[in-house]
């Protein structure tokens, strides 16, 4: 069964107060406007402390958010046999409105950054424009696409498809002592990049930041340019794991230094080839109870991660879905989100940030049951909650 770590945004502020103060004597007036404007300006500066859980969304239940509309409205989805049901949910008067489309959508591939919606028929690959509803065919000049294959590693691509690209995993080399290739395709002008890599069968630990994708082969971590090809290797990194592209030269990565050691995330530097350490996230291998980080969310600095704890014997174990603050090489703070009665059936989860009010986001926890569903179609069972 293929595990998602998708990371998902999360954006918390910290309110401070603005003043206006005269000098000397004079009286200086500003009017509504600019104070309005000035209000604005001063709350994009301020800095997040801490995440508070508003409420669950019961209109939001059995469904999966794709993207925020607007402030108000959100879209989502709901598995039905054999396709997907989209709803415009207005959020503040809790009603929501069934989107009907030209096309029959079988499987949501993903999101785009902006909010643009990425679905397929089963024979073409569509966007969804979140604001117009208009659905636009992408890839018309392509024959070749692999429909099935796209759909069965979507669950893997996220990241990729946040960037407006695809990818899947192609072919297995015979005789090349575990050697798999990849294709990567540009949604919007349907150009192809071609990875190998050995002792990788899903495309997990794939991440793309135009002209760069990262990759993972084996014990070794990669950096293709795509305008000009060439490839830097960082080798003997054991059992590394891609979370996301901090910038040009550093990704944030989850691994084992050493053998015996704890694992922890680091930052890679391709400049130096050098690992830092950002925290001590998990505890020794042998331990009862770890941290396992699943995302980062680069522009605000947050990392989202799940803490578990299991009793020695037993089947059941307690799960906790938490957020720090990246700040340097340290996570100076650690909320809990949602704690065990939450996070018990949880088999993965989806934080989907407001484009334009960032205090705001919907977490979707994604219930324990055959994860290919989510992608492929049928019934998922989720419980969305409304964070702040």
């Amino acid at each position: 069964m293929k595990k998602l770590f998708i990371v998902v945004v999360l954006i918390i502020v910290n309110l401070t107060a603005f003043n206006l103060q005269g000098c000397k004597n004079r009286e200086i007036k500003v009017s509504d406007n600019v104070k309005e404007e000035t209000k604005k300006i001063e709350e994009l500066k301020k800095t997040k402390t801490e995440v508070v859980l508003d409420k669950e969304a019961k209109i939001l239940e059995n469904l999966i958010v794709v993207t925020y509309k607007d402030d108000e409205h959100i879209i989502a989805f709901e598995g039905i046999k054999n396709g997907k049901k989209f709803y415009n949910i207005n959020l503040k008067e809790n009603k929501k409105e069934e989107l009907k489309f030209d096309i029959e959508i079988i499987a949501v591939l993903g999101s785009e950054e902006n909010g643009t919606i990425i679905v397929t028929d089963g024979e073409y690959i569509y966007s969804i424009d979140k604001d117009t509803f208009k659905v636009e065919k992408l890839l018309q000049n392509e024959k070749s696409l692999d429909i099935d294959k796209i759909r069965e590693e979507a669950i893997c691509t996220q990241q990729l498809i946040s960037k407006g690209y695809i990818g899947y995993f192609n072919k297995f080399i015979e005789n090349s002592g575990g050697l798999s290739t990849y294709e990567i395709i540009n949604l919007k002008t349907g150009k192809k990049y071609e990875i190998k890599r050995y002792n990788e069968r899903f495309f997990y630990n794939i991440l793309i930041s135009e002209p760069y994708v990262y990759y993972r082969s084996s014990n070794t971590v990669n950096r293709l340019n795509l305008n000009t090809g060439e490839i830097k290797t960082v080798k003997n990194i054991r059992n590394p794991g891609l979370i996301n592209v901090l910038n040009d030269d550093c990704i944030a990565i989850n691994t084992v230094a050493k053998q015996g050691e704890v694992c922890g995330l680091f930052k890679l530097d391709f400049s130096n080839d050098n690992l830092t350490k950002f925290e001590e996230i998990n505890q020794k291998l042998d331990s009862n109870s770890y941290f396992s980080v699943e995302s980062i969310d680069v522009k605000n600095n947050l990392v989202y991660y799940t803490e578990r704890s299991e009793d020695v014997g037993k089947e059941s174990f307690n799960r906790s879905l938490l957020v720090g603050i990246l700040n340097g090489d340290k996570i100076d703070i650690k909320n809990k989100i949602f704690k065990n009665n939450e996070c018990e059936k949880m088999e993965m989860f989806k934080v989907i940030n407001n484009l334009k009010n960032q205090n705001k986001a919907i977490v979707t926890l994604i219930l324990k049951q055959d994860i290919s569903s989510y992608v492929n179609g049928g019934f998922v069972p989720t419980k969305n909650y409304i964070v702040k």
